[in-house]
């Protein structure tokens, strides 16, 4: 069992990470692991630390009914401000 947990894994890498063109990537992606278990969205976020506050910025999202690339990002603000602490060293 760990075997193939581990084919897959590195499968689904080498898709996500074999194009430049990352809403494509994500779309293979997508399709081949749509192909071995339920799957209705994937998408890829970055964390926006910039400033005061904390955003979580949508790079790319895809549905089985639509994929939306780079192109459409949009951002959503987190609850709260970024911690003040030494938490990162």
């Amino acid at each position: 069992m760990l075997s193939d947990e581990n084919r897959i894994f590195r499968e689904a890498s080498v898709l996500i990470t074999g194009s430049l063109e990352i809403d494509q990537a994500l779309l293979d992606a997508f399709a081949y692991l749509r192909g071995l278990m339920p799957l209705d969205e994937l998408a890829l976020f970055r964390l926006d630390l910039a400033g005061e506050r904390v955003a979580i910025r949508t790079v790319v999202r895809g549905t089985s009914a639509a994929w939306w690339g780079s192109r459409t990002t949009s951002s959503s603000p987190c609850p709260t401000a970024r911690p003040t602490g030494s938490w990162t060293r």
